[in-house]
């Protein structure tokens, strides 16, 4: 298990899609940054932060998606496949050691995007950031991305069965903008996947929270990561290694 997630780090070694990945979530705050400069109001660390969050969300899933993506479909797409399923190992420890590396890249990207977010926030936010503010929201931000991680597993499963990146990616887009759709509604927010990270990011802020989850939502979440990980470990389970 050792040698392939390590190998599944040096294959990142140079790779531009880490850089990207990292530019994508930094609009993120950037653009938060913008829309509160442009009202000029004052704006405390709870609405900044939560309103970075949201930004987050909404591009994350398309972003992590992508990066899903490249991820479990690099190996169809660059033809090496073949080498990978003859290797002498558990084909199960492959997807496992996948879903690590996707896991460590996500919350790398949160740390990042809450890095940012809080150095932008010091030119734009009127009140003076506390350790603790910083502290909860730098958990905020960790659990919201680690909500989208869950639902990322399907999106690899994509890449793996269409054999690409055009598959997933569509997916991450129409789920991206289902999740809007159902982030208006009370009852199917807690239990749309899609919406229900959006729907956890509103509900932490104190003066304004949203909708809070349940043991149903974070149920929902665990589920589908699990099944989209079965469906992941299945596939390269069955995977012909003449295809």
């Amino acid at each position: 298990m050792g040698r392939v997630l390590t190998a599944e780090f040096l294959k990142l070694k140079g790779s531009p899609a880490l850089w990207v990945s990292a530019v994508g979530v930094v609009s993120a705050p950037l653009l938060t940054g913008l829309l509160m400069g442009a009202l000029g109001a004052a704006v405390g660390w709870a609405k900044f932060m939560n309103q970075s969050i949201a930004f987050v969300v909404f591009l994350g899933s398309v972003l992590f998606g992508l990066v899903a993506a490249y991820l479990f479909g690099r190996e169809y797409t660059e033809d090496t496949l073949k080498s990978l399923l003859t290797a002498p190992v558990q084909r199960a420890w492959i997807i496992v050691a996948k879903l690590i590396v996707l896991l460590v890249w996500s919350l790398g990207l949160a740390l990042v995007a809450w890095i940012v977010s809080i150095l932008i926030g010091l030119t734009v936010v009127s009140e003076v950031l506390s350790l603790g503010m910083a502290w909860q929201t730098m958990k905020w931000f960790i659990v919201t991305v680690f909500l989208v991680y869950a639902t990322l597993p399907s999106v690899a499963w994509l890449a793996m069965w269409s054999r690409g990146y055009i598959v997933p990616i569509g997916f991450a887009l129409v789920t991206a903008f289902s999740g809007l759709i159902f982030l208006g509604s009370n009852k199917y927010s807690k239990l749309f996947p899609w919406t229900i990270p959006t729907a956890y990011a509103l509900s932490v802020r104190p003066d304004n929270p949203g909708v809070v989850l349940g043991a149903s939502s974070w149920a929902v979440m665990a589920t589908l990561f699990v099944l989209g990980a079965i469906m992941c470990l299945l596939h390269l389970r069955y995977a012909d290694v003449d295809k």
